[in-house]
């Protein structure tokens, strides 16, 4: 008798039944938000290092065309000053050493040309 009663399940396995259910529940719940979690803290990483796209054109805005060409014509002016320069550059040293020569001329005929020599 007693192999019999052990064997047997006992009779009040419902409430045993219900505690574990709930707490396998419970993990579930766990487990589902910290794999969401997860998962948005990996989306919101992906979204912050893919690259802005570029900004729609207003109605008003021009052509993007527009932008480069003007862009092309700034340049150009600023290589056409740059070249000024240098060969104003060149104008200014070719002038200098026009001067020292009239100069070196003018101190071996007459050394009293200069005001400060005295």
């Amino acid at each position: 008798m007693w192999l019999l009663a052990a064997v047997d399940p006992p009779a009040d396995t419902g409430d045993q039944t219900a505690i574990i259910l709930g707490v396998v529940g419970a993990l579930s719940l766990v487990l589902v938000a910290a794999v969401s979690g997860i998962f948005a803290l990996l989306t919101a990483k992906a979204n912050r290092t893919a690259p802005a796209p570029p900004p729609a054109p207003a109605a008003g805005d021009a052509a993007p065309g527009a932008d480069l060409t003007f862009r092309d014509y700034v340049i150009g002016e600023l290589a056409v000053g740059r070249r000024r320069d240098d060969d104003g550059d060149e104008r200014d040293d070719i002038q200098d050493r026009r001067l020292d020569q009239i100069e070196r001329r003018l101190d071996l005929d007459n050394p009293e040309w200069r005001h400060d020599a005295h």
